[in-house]
């Protein structure tokens, strides 16, 4: 994440509510502590309140106490497949999926067993960083996606992952995979547009695009962060907007620039459901 983003969203937060920031309490875990790298990527928690942190070397679960860190040994094949941790999401209780720079990772932390999945790239590691992203649905389907390939669904009972063809959409464009509320998917794009469509089952029991429309069909989102409830998209023109897993509705709830020299008065741009 550049350091610019970062501080647009935190510009966002501090515009929103000043007072609240001011008042906020909080301690810091760093190397000293056991995590296994100061520069982290991103941050999860679990339905077991186990708190996840991926780094640039490795991933670390923390208890409230100490750190459990896990890293890819080249002897091991039960061990995760890259030490660079993009996202984190959950399937079930004890069951996380974990993307990396190389590969995406099926653990089953009470069992202590890891799965690698190399979606497009099981004979070529990639020649990029972020080729890989994975997202949860609110039931624990798991969706997976790779740059250069496109997007698949994990078929539980056979342990694999399926592809999901979008009619007209170029998959192999995907930036990265997000869950968008009931039955949809919000795909971020190489050409920084972003696209929702709406999936079901198919007569044969396979999964199956149903709808799909452009949101922002002219580009322009650097980056998506995702929430448990809603998404914020970060734009090229210092806008940030919130996607509402609930409703689907789309609103510009806050302008950067406008903010910093104090004018409030811009209305929220508002794109209600489809």
């Amino acid at each position: 994440m550049s350091k610019k983003l970062i501080f647009l969203l935190l510009a966002a937060v501090w515009v929103a509510m000043p007072s609240a920031v001011a008042s906020l309490k909080y301690d810091t875990l760093t190397s000293a502590d056991g995590l296994s790298n100061s520069s982290v990527n991103c941050i999860y928690q679990d339905s077991t309140l186990m708190m996840w942190f991926g780094t640039w070397d490795g991933l670390n679960a923390y208890n409230g106490y100490g750190f459990r860190t896990y890293k890819f040994a080249p002897d091991n094949a039960n061990t995760i497949s890259n030490n660079v941790i993009r996202n984190i999401v959950e399937e079930a209780k004890g069951i996380l999926w974990v993307a990396t720079d190389y590969g995406i990772n099926r653990i089953d932390v009470e069992n202590d067993r890891i799965e690698r999945f190399y979606p497009g790239y099981e004979d070529n590691g990639p020649t990029a960083e972020q080729v890989f992203s994975v997202a949860a649905a609110a039931d624990g389907t798991i969706f997976c996606a790779a740059t250069g390939w496109g997007i698949a669904c994990y078929d539980k009972a056979l342990g694999r992952l399926s592809a999901l063809n979008v009619p007209q959409f170029n998959s192999s464009e995907i930036r990265a995979v997000y869950y968008g509320g009931q039955n949809t998917l919000l795909l971020h794009t190489v050409q920084e547009e972003l696209v929702r469509i709406r999936y079901g089952l198919s007569a044969t029991g396979s999964m199956e695009v149903r709808e799909k429309v452009g949101l922002f069909p002219e580009g322009g989102v650097k980056s998506v962060f995702d929430s448990r409830t809603a998404l914020y998209l970060v734009t090229a023109d210092a806008e940030i907007y919130r996607y509402e897993r609930r409703d689907g509705e789309l609103a510009a709830v806050i302008c950067i620039a406008a903010s910093a020299t104090g004018d409030r008065s811009r209305s929220p741009v508002r794109f209600r459901p489809m």
